[in-house]
């Protein structure tokens, strides 16, 4: 038997294009869009130097479409434009770029906008904070500006306030490198003294009796920001003349005089150390022999009229010490507490002044005028010292009001009765030893007294500057070297 035959077929379809009877064939492909990319807007002169540009093409259908573009500017002064779409910055202004091809353009508008200026410091400050006869009296403090990054320094600039209405950014600009004081941008807001020899913005020496006022100059880095930025005028200050110099012994000794008449202040003490419940405690000591040129009538200390001596301990005054200093000084007067000049009968130098506890007396003494308060004394070392005379002075020389506490205790008790706060005091002087080292003291003193000054004195030999201004604030000077003095 045979086996059947099988077939398989095998068809190929192929569609053919064809159009209906009368129809149209579909238009090719053509330019219709273009895209322009990279564009960028404001952009900021001398920040982006050159922009990228890019043109593509698309036809009706929204399919790319490869062209060979053209490019051109409205302004070639500020933006030209190169063949492959380069567009270099040259100017501020608005500069319109266009790609063209087969009779297709398309624009893309740049705004070219100039670097800000430099940020401004703020809240500029001056102040006259101490008495050296220069610019070294001249303190400025202002708040920095708000972005640092746009800056290079700042530059202060101190201006005679009757100029300071007409000091402009130009003048400030102008200034030579002698006529500011740069400062280095720190993130932190600044407090500067000037330099001894800081000369203003006419290049003349700062000086006492003249007014100033001060200015900020925020130096832009030229990168971020393109124009310097002046701050606005700080407050007038008047350099006040120096009239009164105090010069530290030791311990809490002073020597104050206005360069005619010199009266001086538990200055000649025999020893600076004591020993009590044998603790020997160190005080900051005077230098090798004044206190002997002091007591002898050395010069300078050959024309002083009053010595004064707050209460009786040895680390302030001496019977033999002051008697020597009485023997070689004839026009000197003595005052202090009965306990220091009934030590002397009979000695016509020995001025009486001998008020009562919280009571107050005065005497004026070659035209110095001098009021004695008689306070309690501090207690320390375990020992109640309430029975020591203590005697604080108001001493009126060369204009200014200088108080000496001595060793007046720290209480409302004790401040309270002498109402201070009307002597208008210019300078106080207080003990400061590490035992009466708090916020609370200085607290008082700064509410019962209300000096414009304060000096801290009376400390111990291991005590610091800085460790009296962390407690008592910066503002305290403190007298920590013998013949360290101040002038106001």
């Amino acid at each position: 038997m045979r086996s059947p035959l099988i077939l398989v077929a095998f068809a190929t379809t192929v569609g053919l294009a064809c159009s209906p009877a009368g129809g149209t064939q579909p238009a090719p492909p053509a330019l219709t869009t273009i895209v322009i990319t990279g564009s960028i807007s404001p952009i900021v002169l001398g920040v982006v130097p050159t922009l990228q540009l890019t043109a593509s093409g698309l036809d009706q259908n929204n399919t790319p479409f490869p062209a060979t573009f053209t490019w051109s500017s409205s302004d070639v002064s500020k933006a030209p434009v190169s063949g492959s779409g380069l567009v270099t910055i040259v100017a501020v202004g608005s500069v319109s770029i266009k790609a063209e091809s087969q009779g297709v353009s398309r624009s893309v508008t740049i705004e070219i906008i100039p670097l800000p200026p430099a940020p401004k410091a703020s809240a500029v400050i001056l102040d006259d904070v101490t008495n050296n006869g220069n610019a070294g009296d001249v303190e400025v403090s202002f708040e920095r500006a708000g972005d640092e990054t746009k800056l290079s320094e700042y530059r202060v600039i101190i201006v005679k306030t009757a100029k300071a209405s007409g000091f402009l950014l130009s003048e400030a600009n102008a200034a030579g490198a002698t006529r500011y004081l740069a400062i280095a941008k720190t993130s932190q807001n600044v407090k500067v003294t000037l330099p001894t020899d800081a000369l203003d913005s006419d290049g003349d020496a700062i000086l006492e009796g003249t007014s100033y006022t001060a200015f900020v100059l925020s130096v832009a880095d030229g990168v971020n920001a393109k124009d310097n930025a002046l701050s606005s005028a700080s407050n007038a200050v008047k350099i006040a003349p120096t009239t009164v110099k105090i010069t530290f012994v030791g311990d809490d000794g002073v020597v104050i005089t206005d360069g005619a008449k010199t009266v001086i202040i538990d200055a000649m003490p025999p020893s600076f150390s004591v020993v009590i419940n044998q603790i020997t405690t160190s005080w900051i000591p005077a230098a090798a022999g004044l206190v002997s040129a002091i007591q002898n009538g050395t010069p300078p200390y050959d024309n002083i009229s009053v010595a004064m001596v707050t209460h009786d301990h040895l680390d302030h005054w001496a019977i033999a010490s002051t008697g020597s200093f009485l023997a070689s000084h004839p026009q000197a007067q003595l005052i202090g507490p009965p306990q220091v000049v009934s030590n002397f009968p009979g000695n016509g130098q020995v001025s009486p002044l001998n008020p009562a506890l919280f009571q107050s007396g005065e005497t004026t003494i070659d035209g110095i005028r001098i009021k004695a308060f008689r306070m309690v004394h501090f207690s320390n070392f375990g020992l109640d010292f309430s029975s020591v005379q203590n005697l604080a002075f108001l001493v009126e020389i060369g204009g200014k009001k200088i108080l000496h506490l001595g060793d007046a205790d720290y209480t409302n008790e004790n401040f309270a009765p002498f109402d201070f706060v009307n002597e208008n005091v210019d300078v106080v002087i207080l003990p400061a030893a590490t035992f009466k080292l708090n916020a609370a003291n200085i607290g008082l003193v700064r509410t019962l007294i209300a000096a414009d000054n304060i000096i801290a004195a009376h400390l111990e030999t291991s005590m610091t500057a800085g460790q009296v201004k962390v407690v008592w604030g910066d503002d305290v000077a403190v007298f920590t070297q013998s013949l360290q003095f101040l002038r106001y």
